[in-house]
């Protein structure tokens, strides 16, 4: 262990502090690191350092940038589009389909089902827009992630 000692040879408060904070800067670059090469879902191991008061959580990123924009090739109208009902349908039941896998593990996250729901209330209301004004498109969505109508 390291210790910051002063002129007086005592630890202050403030040195403390201060390698605190530097610690938990380089535990967060390791994580980030670690991410990178070992992909998003994985579990890191962060020990008791730097105040944590978890000694291992999960990271999870819900999308990745590659997945939205493959998801957005496929469903997209036009080269152009990222904002259609239909990609915001196949984005929400994305999104939706990781964090049911997650609930399913972790059974009582009740802040993340509530996300969840909200999720689902969306998409539906996108579902209620496209099948009132384009249904054709409706129909066509519907079909390709194969959900209930």
């Amino acid at each position: 262990m390291i210790v910051i000692l002063n002129r007086f040879h005592r630890t202050t408060l403030f040195d403390l502090y201060i390698f605190k904070k530097l610690l938990f800067e380089v535990m967060n670059i390791v994580r980030h690191v670690y991410i990178l090469a070992y992909g998003s879902k994985s579990k890191v191991f962060v020990g008791k350092l730097a105040g944590s008061t978890h000694s291992c959580y999960y990271v999870s990123t819900m999308l990745t940038t590659r997945q939205k924009t493959k998801i957005i090739k496929e469903t997209g109208i036009h080269d152009k589009d990222t904002g259609s009902p239909e990609i915001q349908v196949a984005l929400l039941s994305k999104k939706i389909a990781e964090l049911t896998d997650h609930l399913k593990k972790h059974k009582k996250d009740n802040h993340s089902r509530r996300g969840l729901l909200g999720m689902v209330a969306d998409r539906q209301t996108h579902l209620g827009y496209l099948k009132k004004k384009y249904p054709k498109r409706y129909a066509t969505i519907i079909k390709k992630l194969d959900l209930k109508k």
